[in-house]
């Protein structure tokens, strides 16, 4: 175990997959190092009051500055870095840690997604050559990120699957919404096509056809917001399809708690906090394949659909509408498995093993 701890880390307290995977890992290695840890934000200006900092955690914030950041970095580096291991919770501040491993840190760099499904950087492959732990949050994202960086085939890259607390917020008045509703629940951006909204708002109008009380409900907001919104409106389908925006977490449980199944046929997730989510709350899903594929069980759990066949994503959708003893089988087990595997403290193990113990040989390059 190393004697000295820093977590770097995009942002902890917005709203995200990215950020919540943040929080879980401070307070999965603050429990469990021990001594007081450092946590670098890069993003973060202050932290929000209903935000419990671990104990024995130094929290320093660079409200965007990567000159602050690089600062920081070069003043540690002042000094012998040998007893500190710095853990790397994307790419994107990856090159933070050069000054420190010049110094002989040791290091752990996180691959999250669609970032590392792309070469590297010189300075990110300069990190990635020199960290003593690969971790990846699929396998599916592994691959992606071995086969972009080829130079990475022979190392070997731990796989250490997301969590999320047992149990979900308390309960909260229900949310209004009728009796057939497909949940789908991400942000609407331009640049994140890949989500599958139009997707699944095309296939609406068949989904009715077999279905006549579907109603689909997206949580969530962006700037393709206002586009979607008139692929619905062209397609006749506004009664059957509802926008409700950015919600609280206490509305988000209630959401997961009152639909009827949860949908995201997305072509690119990294791994998928939302399926677990649902799970959580004892729903079926369906996804589209890659990571998603790893959470969701194919005829077990949920419905995986390939990839730009819209006949089979309407098929699924329209089954698990018109099959309520399908769809509740798929939530028990789902439910079963997420308490089995996915529980914040599952992830909290796989972490801390990984993180505070040496690596095996063979990782390092």
């Amino acid at each position: 175990m190393p004697d000295r701890l820093l977590i770097v880390t995009t942002e902890l307290f917005a709203r995200g997959g990215v950020q919540r995977l943040g929080c879980e890992t401070v307070g999965a290695l603050a429990g469990a190092f021990r001594q007081p840890i450092d946590v670098w934000s890069f993003r973060d200006t202050d932290v929000p009051a209903a935000y419990a900092i671990p104990a024995r955690t130094r929290t320093r914030l660079a409200a965007g500055s990567r000159l602050k950041l690089g600062s920081w970095a070069i003043e540690r580096a002042t000094r012998r870095c040998d007893d500190t291991l710095v853990v790397l919770m994307h790419v994107h501040v990856a090159s933070i840690a050069v000054p420190m491993l010049l110094r002989g840190a040791r290091a752990a760099l996180f691959l999250l997604g669609v970032e590392v499904w792309r070469p590297l950087t010189a300075a990110e492959r300069f990190v990635a050559d020199r960290c003593g732990r690969l971790i990846a949050i699929s396998r599916h994202t592994a691959d992606r990120f071995v086969r972009a960086n080829p130079r990475f085939k022979d190392r070997s890259i731990d796989v250490c699957p997301l969590g999320l607390p047992a149990e979900a917020r308390s309960a909260s008045p229900d949310v209004s919404a009728p009796d057939d509703v497909a949940l789908m629940v991400s942000r609407m951006s331009s640049a994140d096509t890949y989500k599958g909204h139009e997707r699944l708002i095309r296939a609406w109008p068949s989904v009715r056809a077999r279905a006549p009380r579907a109603t689909l409900v997206l949580v969530g907001d962006g700037d393709d917001r206002r586009r979607l919104e008139a692929i619905a409106a062209e397609l006749g389908v506004t009664d059957a399809v509802r926008f409700v925006g950015v919600v609280t977490d206490d509305e988000l449980a209630a959401w997961y708690r009152r639909c009827t199944f949860f949908v995201l046929p997305s072509e690119g997730e990294g791994f998928g906090l939302v399926f677990l989510e649902a799970m959580r709350a004892g729903k079926a899903c369906i996804s589209g394949p890659g990571a998603p594929a790893e959470i969701v069980e194919d005829g077990v759990t949920g419905l995986v659909v390939p990839s730009r066949d819209d006949e089979a994503l309407v098929g699924a959708v329209s089954r698990l509408f018109l099959n309520a003893e399908l769809r509740d089988r798929f939530g028990r087990i789902g439910q079963a498995r997420f308490r089995q595997t996915f529980t914040a403290q599952h992830f909290a193990d796989r972490l801390r093993h990984l993180v505070l113990w040496p690596a095996a040989p063979g990782h390092a390059a």
